[in-house]
C-alpha cells in the first residue's frame, strides 16, 4: 500500500512540475498586437523596424502609433531578444524622430493591460504584451519566443 501511495505522490509531483514548466514557457513569450478590428499587417522585419524607430508608417501610409512598456519585464525581453538594442538606444532614435516632426512619441504603458487599451482604441497602434495576456480585445500579428 505504501508503494502505491508513493507512486501517486511521484505522479502528482511530475504533473505539477510539468504544468509549472508549461506556464513559465507561455509567460516567457511576447506577442506583438494590434486592435482586434485593425487591418494592419506586417512581417516580423517590418515590426522590428517600427519598434526600433526606423519605420514610422504602415504599408497603407498611415502613421504608426507605438505602445511601449519598456520598463516592464516584457519590455526588457522584447528589446533584448527582438530589437537587439537597449530601450535607451531605441528611445534616442525615437527622440530624434519626434523632434524632427517625423513621428509621434511612443505611448508609455506600465503593463499589458495599458498596451491592450492603447491598441484597442487606435487602429494604427501596435504594441507588445506577454502572450499569456492575449484576449479578445487585441489581435496577435507576431510572436517572440
Amino acid at each position: 500500500m505504501k508503494n502505491k501511495n508513493r507512486r501517486f505522490m511521484y505522479l502528482g509531483i511530475i504533473i505539477l512540475v510539468g504544468v509549472c514548466l508549461v506556464s513559465i514557457s507561455v509567460q516567457a513569450q511576447i506577442s506583438i498586437v494590434v486592435g482586434k478590428s485593425s487591418t494592419q499587417k506586417a512581417e516580423m522585419n517590418d515590426l522590428k523596424q517600427v519598434f526600433s524607430g526606423t519605420k514610422v508608417t504602415w504599408s497603407n501610409g498611415s502613421k504608426v502609433q507605438v505602445a511601449d512598456q519598456a520598463e516592464t519585464e516584457a519590455g526588457k525581453k522584447f528589446y533584448d531578444k527582438f530589437i537587439g538594442k537597449t530601450a535607451t538606444q531605441v528611445r534616442t532614435q525615437w527622440m530624434k524622430l519626434v523632434l524632427s516632426g517625423q513621428a509621434s512619441a511612443p505611448v508609455k504603458c506600465g503593463d499589458d493591460a495599458a498596451v491592450k487599451k492603447v491598441v484597442a482604441d487606435n487602429p494604427n497602434a501596435v504594441g507588445y504584451i506577454s502572450t499569456a495576456a492575449l484576449d479578445g480585445t487585441v489581435k496577435e500579428i507576431g510572436r517572440i519566443d
